[in-house]
């Protein structure tokens, strides 16, 4: 307790409780840019929210347009400053947005619009350090800018298309070749060994046994595990089940008994998984953190298991009940050598009464 007096969430608190700190989202975007944490401000408005004193609120975006109007505030005012800033609050943040309701809370989303951003900040700075405007931008200017840096400043791609259609420049042309790093499948054997390690140690944290499972056994991938809810884990007399992509599977032993204990230990939570906040699940990030101490890496791991799977399920039933993308499903099938035609000659023999006598 007396440690916990000395935090920025008591002062928080105590500002909330007599009124330095007005009971609103806004206020609290305001604390955190004075005399509070972003920790604290994040902690207390969860709470607040998951006890209905405040409204919900998408905080992903709006932390991404906060970090915005900070981060453009590096540009001289005038039009252009304007332009990306309409760029960031009519096209990204709603894009954004989008994503955070079609279930991807991580940090990735986020991450990858603030890049966005940044390109189009560092092309405008640019253009501004010869003296030249946005609307000035030439398809000469714009190649120069790109070769001149690194790759990522392909992404500024984005942000020619959105001036184009804004009838604020020309229609400019970036290459788009940005080639993802190979990442080696995870081994059968060590696959394995790692399955083993977290279906028996007892010692380990049933959230990591749980997550590190279904990513190796199922390919599931953690921004869809780090979002099951209680209502996704089926018990009945005779079985154990798990709701993943389209339909339920039937979890054996132990990890039935694994999902079990964590149902058990979540409290009053909807979350399997539940994070730190109130009513929140742990990130996906975080996750990944707590599996790596096993040699678990996300890509590599499912991979692995995608691969493992491939070679026994054909590719329409790997898609529908793991909840892989069809064509995905497809290449995974080809690579591990099973083909869509063995899986077709299979439902002619079981459909036919002759064949399947």
């Amino acid at each position: 307790m007396l440690r916990w007096l000395q935090t920025p969430t008591r002062l928080l608190l105590e500002d909330l409780l007599t009124g330095r700190v007005a009971l609103t989202h806004e206020a609290l975007d305001g604390a955190i840019e004075t005399t509070h944490g972003s920790g604290a401000i994040a902690f207390v408005r969860a709470a607040l929210v998951h006890e209905h004193a405040l409204p919900e609120r998408d905080e992903i975006t709006a932390a991404f347009s906060r970090w915005a109007q900070d981060a453009t505030s590096a540009l001289q005012d005038g039009p252009d400053r304007a332009l990306v800033r309409a760029y960031a609050n009519w096209h990204l943040a709603p894009r954004l947005a989008l994503s955070v309701r079609a279930g991807k809370t991580g940090s990735a989303p986020a991450k990858y619009a603030r890049s966005l951003l940044s390109e189009a900040i560092g092309l405008t700075c640019w253009l501004h350090a010869q003296e030249l405007k946005l609307s000035d931008l030439r398809q000469d200017l714009t190649d120069e800018w790109i070769s001149e840096g690194a790759g990522a400043r392909r992404r500024v791609r984005l942000f020619l298309a959105w001036l184009a259609r804004t009838s604020s420049t020309a229609t400019l042309h970036v290459a788009w070749h940005e080639v993802g790093e190979h990442v080696r499948p995870l081994g059968e054997l060590e696959r394995f060994e790692i399955l083993r390690t977290l279906l028996h140690g007892e010692e380990i944290d049933a959230r990591d046994r749980l997550a590190g499972s279904l990513l190796l056994l199922y390919a599931q991938p953690l921004t869809r595990t780090a979002r099951l809810t209680i209502s996704d884990l089926h018990e009945t007399d005779r079985s154990v089940g798990i709701t993943l992509a389209r339909g339920v599977v039937a979890l054996p032993d132990p990890l039935a008994r694994i999902a079990l204990e964590l149902h058990r230990g979540a409290g009053t939570s909807q979350w399997l998984f539940p994070g730190r906040n109130a009513g929140t699940h742990i990130s996906p990030e975080q996750l990944l953190r707590r599996l790596a101490r096993y040699g678990i890496t996300g890509r590599s791991g499912r991979q692995g298991a995608l691969l493992a799977l491939a070679a026994r399920l054909p590719a329409p039933i790997l898609a529908e009940r793991l909840g892989v993308h069809q064509a995905r499903a497809a290449q995974w099938a080809r690579a591990a050598g099973a083909t869509y035609a063995e899986y077709a000659a299979l439902r002619a023999r079981t459909s036919n009464p002759s064949h399947a006598a």
